[in-house]
């Protein structure tokens, strides 16, 4: 991959922009950049052509896009110390992109911070943000035969005799409907790739909070804040569940986009040869919204050359995470969830990171708890571990100044050695390596590390 970056910005305040309740004038910043990315893959033959046992099949890309911006933002001061307002500040910015690719989109922001003392701020922005489609999105060859996870075929068994016309219609044999047997561990073949027709993502984000450091006690800080973010377009993938019950609950009907879109072999499975499987296209097909409460608290006290002291709180808590993979489907509630249908890393309601800090001069100890809230099966999973349990984890470090130049740490992550929730293999497998969520919950156990840094 290769990257080629070309800008140039400019900032300032702006003198005859001021308002006659403030002190300062208002603040500016713009500018304009160029980015071409590149990128490129060479799959081996043996490995593309999909005969290799466990790997599946590989794929080589090659592609390129360029992206020309501009942009500015403004903020400006409207009142500043008067009675009540200690100060009002409101803010602004546009941004302009235009994608070889994926064509012109905008990205803009507003909003603004009150304070009514010293100490306290009230703020709130709204933002439209872009995420243009990646190399890899946009450029990797369509159809690979991969596999993914499944929870239910519907042709399967005793049911398979209920929709026996969409079962033969994918390719499985008369004389096998009834006694169609289950994709083992609950894997299927899929066809994934890109997709160079791709747009940008677009999100709209809304934030509002407090934040409080008191005058006379300098050392607590505390902010809180709900956000609420919607993201239209998103580049996703229809999960083959999803892809199923569309075309079985739904459509009921052979010849509907998403039932023709299922290949069978002759005993009705969706496993086997590479020409066998549900498709798993990238587009622009999901949507997302999210709303929850950030929590940062932290107080500093103590002397740094005696006895000193930190505590650090940073927790969240979602309170909806929905997905819906293609505008035909339902919504899914994924917050306080795992599963297929979700395809996501579990996501808990509550999780918090809490750091407490003790010292005395050059010798420091600090102390993490990160807490991950419990989860369930999300609406399209059913097995047999079907709640995982909160999971906490401590890690320990130890600091010593040498001197002013170099910094010792020792420490140990996981240390009582907390061992990862086992699930199984039919739940989430694009991230349910091994059993568990290797990215979300620690598979190694406990581990030690040592280091230095040094100021020169």
């Amino acid at each position: 991959t290769t990257q080629f970056v070309a800008g140039a910005d400019l900032s300032g305040n702006l003198g005859f922009l001021k308002s006659p309740f403030a002190s300062g004038p208002a603040a500016f910043s713009v500018g304009a950049e160029y980015r071409r990315e590149t990128g490129s893959t060479v799959a081996n033959p043996k490995y593309a052509s999909g005969d290799l046992i466990y790997y599946g099949q590989g794929s080589s890309l090659a592609g390129h896009y360029d992206v020309k911006e501009a942009y500015v933002e403004l903020k400006m001061p409207l009142v500043q110390d008067k009675p009540l307002i200690k100060a009002l500040n409101l803010e602004g910015g546009l941004r302009y992109s235009d994608y070889s690719t994926s064509g012109t989109v905008y990205s803009y922001k507003a909003g603004g911070d009150y304070s009514p003392v010293d100490g306290v701020r009230l703020r709130g922005i709204y933002q439209r943000a872009v995420r243009a489609p990646n190399l890899a999105e946009l450029f990797s060859p369509y159809p690979v035969a991969g596999t993914g996870s499944l929870s239910h075929d519907y042709c399967v068994g005793a049911e398979g005799v209920t929709y026996a016309a969409i079962c033969e219609a994918q390719g499985a044999s008369p004389g096998v409907i009834g006694n169609i047997a289950p994709p083992i561990s609950g894997q299927i073949n899929v066809f994934t790739g890109g997709n160079p027709e791709l747009k940008a993502e677009k999100s709209d984000t809304y934030t509002l909070g407090i934040v409080v450091n008191p005058p006379s006690l300098r050392a607590l800080s505390l902010s809180v804040d709900y956000y609420n973010i919607t993201i239209a377009n998103a580049i996703d993938f229809t999960p083959p569940q999803v892809t199923l019950d569309q075309c079985f609950l739904v459509d009921k009907s052979a010849t509907s986009p998403a039932c023709s879109s299922i290949v069978r072999n002759a005993n009705g499975q969706i496993s086997g040869g590479v020409a066998i499987g549900v498709p798993e296209r990238e587009g622009n097909t999901a949507s997302l919204k999210t709303d929850g409460i950030d929590v940062d608290l932290s107080y500093h006290g103590g002397n740094r050359n005696a006895f000193n002291y930190a505590i650090d709180y940073a927790g969240t808590y979602t309170l909806n995470f929905k997905k819906q993979s293609s505008p035909e489907t339902a919504s899914i509630q994924c917050a306080g969830r795992f599963g297929s249908s979700c395809n996501l890393e579990p996501i808990p309601h509550y999780k918090h990171t809490l750091s407490v800090d003790l010292g005395y001069g050059a010798v420091s100890f600090n102390t993490r708890w990160r807490y991950l809230g419990a989860v369930r099966e999300d609406a399209g999973t059913d097995i047999l571990v079907s709640r995982i349990k909160a999971v906490s984890y401590f890690d320990e470090t130890a600091s010593i100044d040498v001197d002013n130049r170099f910094t010792l740490r020792l420490g140990v992550q996981n240390l009582f050695d907390k061992k990862p929730p086992i699930v199984g293999d039919t739940v989430g497998n694009d991230f349910n390596t091994g059993s568990t969520f290797p990215v979300f919950y620690d598979v190694l156990g406990r581990s030690y590390f040592a280091g230095f840094s040094a100021k020169f």
